[in-house]
């Protein structure tokens, strides 16, 4: 008698007791698709697995001992270069050559009597050569180059020993001209400041690359007429 009054319709009820089945709301289609843009942002700005606030002061990713800090020591951080250093080279050469030679053949005997009498009129197979050659080439170069400056560059790698390899760039654009500085290279984690920062003269293996496009770095190319009389092939 219970069994058959729990499987009653209860008034309102569309559908018996037993046969009951959830119904969930499903979302608007604006609000599923604007989710479904949003995780596939998330998804395709960052190589990292995205982190989701959970309104917790502890952060999984970010957990540290109790006298840490948070300088960069992990796949994707990111810390800063200070770009500093001068160089100066200066290169000087100096090459003469000089050959002389001597070459000397007497008037030669044929059966007593030399070629001078048998030619007569004074005619004399003897002869003498002294060639000489004279080259002299004298080059100078010098260049000076200044770094100053700061660029954030990332983590891209870390090695079993702690070694972590950085790469980052920076574009310029200044009035009708571009400049780019990118670097990489090798850094150990104890020459991070505490502030995040890092000499570039403590960088192993370091790659800089300081490249500028537009007017004045045009200026400073020689015309091509100047490039032709320079040219290893100029015969003079």
């Amino acid at each position: 008698m219970l069994f058959g009054c729990s499987t009653l319709p209860r008034q309102g009820d569309t559908q018996p007791a037993g046969n009951q089945q959830q119904v969930t709301e499903r979302p608007e289609p604006e609000a599923e698709k604007m989710a479904v843009e949003k995780v596939a942002f998330q998804k395709g700005n960052s190589d990292n697995e995205a982190v989701y606030p959970t309104g917790s002061l502890f952060n999984a990713n970010y957990g540290n001992f109790m006298f840490s800090d948070r300088r960069a020591y992990r796949l994707g951080d990111i810390l800063t270069i200070e770009l500093e250093g001068t160089t100066n080279i200066s290169m000087s050469g100096l090459s003469n050559v000089n050959k002389n030679n001597a070459i000397s053949i007497p008037d030669p005997t044929l059966l007593g009597k030399s070629s001078a009498s048998i030619l007569g009129g004074g005619r004399s197979l003897a002869f003498e050569i002294q060639p000489s050659r004279t080259y002299g080439g004298n080059t100078s170069a010098s260049r000076g180059n200044s770094l100053k400056g700061n660029i954030a560059v990332k983590v891209v790698e870390v090695f079993s020993n702690g070694t972590l390899r950085v790469e980052g760039e920076k574009w310029l654009t200044i009035n009708s001209g571009k400049e780019l500085i990118k670097i990489s290279g090798l850094v150990r984690p104890e020459d991070i400041k505490t502030d995040n920062k890092v000499s570039s003269e403590r960088l192993a293996e370091a790659k800089i690359d300081y490249v500028a496009l537009g007017i004045n770095s045009d200026a400073h190319e020689p015309g091509w007429v100047s490039k032709m009389l320079n040219s290893p092939w100029f015969p003079f």
